[in-house]
């Protein structure tokens, strides 16, 4: 079962030293920081050094918008 996270991370571009910061939402098999980050580098493989900062699952009710 998958499950959605969003997570907060530091990360540089490649060739680059300046440090930025993000945040997404990725589906995941595990709510592990090995997968979390597994799904990252696929999405970006030009990033670097990258570091997660907080993960939490989202609930449901939360990735639904209002009408």
């Amino acid at each position: 079962m998958s499950v959605t996270v969003r997570v907060e991370y530091q990360y540089c571009q490649h060739g680059k030293r300046a440090v930025q910061t993000g945040s997404d939402l990725v589906t995941v098999s595990q709510n592990t920081n090995s997968a979390i980050l597994a799904v990252l580098k696929l999405l970006h493989p030009h990033w670097e050094s990258l570091k997660i900062l907080s993960a939490a699952v989202e609930t449901p009710a939360a990735t639904v918008s209002g009408n």
